[in-house]
Order: C-alpha cells, then sequence, then structure tokens
C-alpha cells in the first residue's frame, strides 16, 4: 500500500480512447489577415475524424474538405496553430504569418517603390478601341509622306503583312493599302456595343460615299451575330491623296513631271531620295537645278569661285545653299569649286603704336604672307569679336579675335608662334576648355585667364540657362582633355557633371574689361617667357 506522499502511477499513463483532449486556446482566435473558423456544422466530413469544437492537431485543414457555400462569401478558413509559419521565415513585407524582419529597413533596393498613378483631372475615359475616320486619316497622312516618292519612282516599296506582332514576313507592296481599324474584345462589345454599333455605321456610310472596300467579320453580341468593319482598303496613292487633301493631288502632279524630266536629261539620279530633295523647290528653282547640273556636267569648273561660274540666272548664295543637290545631278564627286579666303582680325593694343597714329585694327588672311605693325610681346585670343575689338590697351599687345570654335584658325597664322606669351580668354563653358585643349594639342603654348574655379565663383550670378536659341544649356559629354591644367579640369568635370545644378555657362562678356586687363598684366608678369603647360593624365 504505498504512502499518502505517493501517487499511482498509471495516473500517468495515458488511457486511450478515453483521454480528453485539452482545448486548444487558439480555436476561437482570429488571425491577423484571416477570417473566423468555420462552424462545424460547414464542415465536410472527411476520412479523419473530428470532434466538433476540437480541432486536431497534425491534420492540414485542407484535409477537412471545406466547401464554400455558393453565391455566398465567406471567410477563409484559418490555420491551426501548429501548421503556422515560424517567426521570421518569411521575408515579404506584407506575409500572412510571422513578423516583418525588415520593418523599419530601407527596402528600396529589395522592394522597388510601385510606379505612381497619374491623377487624371476628370473621370477616365477608355481608349477608341476602333479607329474613326479622322483617325484614320492621321495613319494615312504618315504612310503617303513616307512613301510617296519611292512610289512614283517606281522602288518597289513594302509593309509588313498582317496584324502587328505576326511573324516576319517580306511584306507585300504598300498599295493597294489596307489598314486595320482595330479589334474589339469581347469586353468592349458587352459594355460598349451601343458606340461600336453607331461606328460601324458611320463606317459604312463614310466608306460608301468615297467608293472604298471594307472589310467585315462578324462577332457574336450578347448571343447574336452582328457585322463589325475590320479593315479599309485604299487602291492607289491618287485615292489616299484624294482623301488628305491639303495639296496633296497637286504635289503628287507636280512631282510626276518632275520625275519626267529628271528620267530624260539625270537618268542616273532619278531616284526617291533625289526626288524628294526637289520637292521643296520653286518651278524657277528647279529649271535652275537642271541648268547648272548639266553646265557641270559637261564643264571643269575647278578653281572658280561660286561667283565665277558662268550660268545665266545663277548667283553665288544660290549654289552654295543647293551645291550637294547640283554635284548630285552632274554625276561627280565635287565641283571643284573653291571659298573664300579666311581672315583673322586683330587689334593693336600698344599705347606707343597708338600715339603714333599706327592704325588700331588689322587682319590676317589665312595662307598669305604678312606680319603685324610691331613684334607683339604678349598676344591674347578672346572668344568673343566685341571683347578683341575693345581691348584695352596693353603694352606690345595684340588681341586676336577667336570667333567661337574658330579660334583653331589661328595655328596657321606664323608669326604668332614666335610671341613669348600666349593667353586665351574665353566662357566658361565645355566649348571654352575644348578649344583651349585643341590650341594646346595643335602645338601652341597657352595659358588661360578668368577660366579657373575663382572666377566661376565670382561671376556664376551672371551666368547663362539658356543659348542664343532659348533653349536650355544642357550637359555636355566630357571629352578626353587632357592638355588642361588641373585648376581647368576641376571646373571642366563641374560643368560637364550631369548632377550638376548650378549654371553650365558663364559668358566672357559678363567679365568687366578692366578686370580682364589686370588679369592679364598679372599674368604676363609671372611669365617671362612662354608659359609652359602641366599636361594632365588621359581620362579614364
Amino acid at each position: 500500500m504505498p504512502g499518502q506522499g505517493h501517487r499511482r502511477a498509471d495516473q500517468h499513463l495515458r488511457q486511450p480512447r478515453q483521454q480528453v483532449r485539452r482545448r486548444d486556446p487558439g480555436v476561437d482566435r482570429v488571425h491577423r489577415r484571416r477570417g473566423a473558423a468555420l462552424p462545424v456544422g460547414q464542415c465536410h466530413p472527411g476520412r479523419a475524424h473530428l470532434r466538433p469544437g476540437v480541432p486536431r492537431r497534425g491534420v492540414r485543414q485542407g484535409r477537412r474538405r471545406v466547401r464554400r457555400a455558393r453565391r455566398q462569401r465567406l471567410a477563409r478558413p484559418r490555420l491551426p496553430v501548429d501548421h503556422r509559419r515560424p517567426a521570421g521565415q518569411v521575408h515579404r513585407h506584407r506575409a500572412v504569418h510571422g513578423p516583418d524582419v525588415q520593418r523599419g529597413q530601407d527596402r528600396r533596393r529589395a522592394y522597388p517603390p510601385p510606379a505612381r498613378r497619374r491623377a487624371h483631372p476628370g473621370p477616365s475615359r477608355p481608349p477608341d478601341v476602333v479607329k474613326t475616320p479622322d483617325g484614320l486619316l492621321v495613319d494615312l497622312r504618315r504612310r503617303v509622306g513616307n512613301t510617296w516618292a519611292d512610289t512614283l519612282t517606281g522602288r518597289p516599296t513594302v509593309q509588313p503583312t498582317g496584324e502587328p506582332g505576326d511573324p516576319g514576313d517580306a511584306g507585300r507592296p504598300v498599295w493597294p493599302l489596307t489598314l486595320p481599324l482595330g479589334k474589339p474584345t469581347k469586353a468592349d462589345l458587352d459594355t460598349r456595343w451601343t458606340d461600336l454599333r453607331r461606328l460601324a455605321i458611320d463606317w459604312r456610310t463614310w466608306a460608301d460615299e468615297r467608293g472604298l472596300p471594307l472589310k467585315w467579320e462578324t462577332r457574336m453580341v450578347r448571343g447574336t451575330p452582328q457585322p463589325l468593319p475590320t479593315h479599309l482598303t485604299i487602291p492607289d496613292i491618287d485615292s489616299a491623296a484624294a482623301l488628305l487633301g491639303d495639296g496633296w493631288p497637286e504635289r503628287l502632279a507636280r512631282a510626276r513631271t518632275r520625275h519626267a524630266v529628271l528620267a530624260e536629261r539625270f537618268p542616273h539620279a532619278a531616284a526617291g531620295a533625289t526626288l524628294r530633295a526637289v520637292d521643296r523647290l520653286t518651278d524657277i528653282d528647279f529649271g535652275l537645278l537642271c541648268d547648272a547640273a548639266a553646265w557641270f556636267a559637261t564643264h571643269d569648273a575647278t578653281g572658280y569661285t561660286p561667283r565665277q561660274v558662268p550660268i545665266e540666272g545663277l548667283h553665288g548664295k544660290w549654289l552654295n545653299r543647293n551645291q550637294a543637290l547640283v554635284t548630285r545631278l552632274a554625276g561627280r564627286d565635287t565641283l571643284g569649286l573653291v571659298g573664300r579666303p579666311s581672315r583673322v582680325h586683330f587689334t593693336y593694343l600698344d599705347p606707343a603704336h597708338r600715339a603714333a597714329g599706327g592704325r588700331h585694327h588689322d587682319s590676317h588672311t589665312l595662307g598669305d604672307t604678312t606680319t603685324p605693325a610691331y613684334p607683339p610681346r604678349i598676344a591674347v585670343i578672346t572668344e568673343n569679336k566685341d571683347s578683341a575689338v575693345y581691348f584695352p590697351e596693353v603694352p606690345g599687345g595684340i588681341a586676336i579675335e577667336g570667333n567661337g570654335d574658330a579660334a583653331i584658325r589661328v595655328l596657321r597664322i606664323p608669326w604668332l608662334a614666335a610671341v613669348p606669351a600666349i593667353v586665351y580668354w574665353g566662357d566658361i563653358d565645355a566649348d571654352g576648355y575644348e578649344i583651349v585643349h585643341a590650341l594646346r594639342d595643335g602645338g601652341l603654348t597657352v595659358t588661360t585667364i578668368l577660366m579657373d574655379g575663382a572666377a566661376y565663383t565670382g561671376y556664376e550670378r551672371f551666368g547663362a540657362w539658356t543659348d542664343d536659341k532659348g533653349a536650355p544649356i544642357g550637359c555636355a559629354d566630357r571629352q578626353d582633355l587632357h592638355r588642361l591644367t588641373d585648376a581647368e579640369w576641376a571646373v571642366y568635370e563641374q560643368i560637364t557633371d550631369p548632377s550638376w545644378t548650378r549654371v553650365r555657362r558663364v559668358e566672357q562678356e559678363r567679365i568687366p574689361l578692366d578686370v580682364a586687363v589686370q588679369a592679364l598684366v598679372t599674368t604676363d608678369s609671372r611669365l617671362p617667357g612662354r608659359v609652359p603647360v602641366s599636361g594632365r593624365p588621359a581620362v579614364a
């Protein structure tokens, strides 16, 4: 007989089929983002025996064969506690089971933000599933504009066959042209049938009035067969021109006449590209073009200037403007014409020379042999013409007009290489530093003034945001300007940085001339002879 302090051993034994299992505390609990458990009466009896109100551990909820009532929205069955995912296993930011392990962290790399929806000012309008006649004319105008020249010259222009997205095909001739009108979906037919039916009637009337054939297709709409137009066929380019109007019939008639002339007089150049090029000319200019091409085809004009060509009614500006077209019709690689010799203008800055009555302005014709009035001790090349013309007096100085990127012409001046000090002053922008690099790369030892970081910071408030045409000044592509000094490269690197939010151009004329003179004198005093340029390593 055991003592009172001991229990019977059989009390610890499990009594099969008699033990009442402890009620699961999560039976009546509604899990996050889950509905309540289904009542027992709605559970279909499965293979596993389940007692009412007591969920069986180790059995998946799916094995209960839970059925939802038809035409009735019921809550999804909850998962048993022992089948929930362990905490921290799921890494999605909106997981149903388990905590969000990345809450409060930066998910921009793993989860990009969703695209923002564009707000509409009013109620949204569904897109047109079938084109209107006006919308079709827009496509027709584009097709005619791209193919009219090749069509008139007999070039076999082709168009893709079938609908967009079909496998690759060699295509078929453009004319007759078949244009798709659009194919509505079944949902469009059910929801917008009234509008589509009215549009089909409009298409039938529009096509019958113009004598154009329509292709129809029978579609089932609400259980009844209904005809809908799918394609419109235009037989030829003249019919298309009549539909477009806006001068297209007259334009095609004029083009046919000019093509006949080109085919007779210049058969080697009677192509679609040539016909398109002469379309912009007036009748007088077209006749002059044919006469000029015929003359150059039989005469050698090498050494002539455009004004010296002996053709009646021809002037130099017209020939300069149409020289490429004349060369093509004449069947030559070049006409052999020569242009005017280039001149570089400069201003004498020496006060003693001016006081003695010497001339202030002079020029050097490239290719000619000339010398300045006195041997210059310092030469300043300015990007802007006015800066050189009105540059203040500097003993022994000369101001040369660079005229923008034409400044590299000074490389052809023989006496410039003998000047002890050569200074360049240009705009603080990408073009200005590219000119400096080109001058140094051409053999000139050039130093710069007012093109460093201090000048940019001091005159940034006068910088330009737009060019001379009013267009915003964009970021220029960074070039390999290894001839720039470190100070110049620092500014060039900033203004060619796409993330740079300050001005990208400080024009030269915005800086006072007296400041430029002081900078020039300071530079001249520091440079007893030629200015050595410290080369920079090439940009990777």
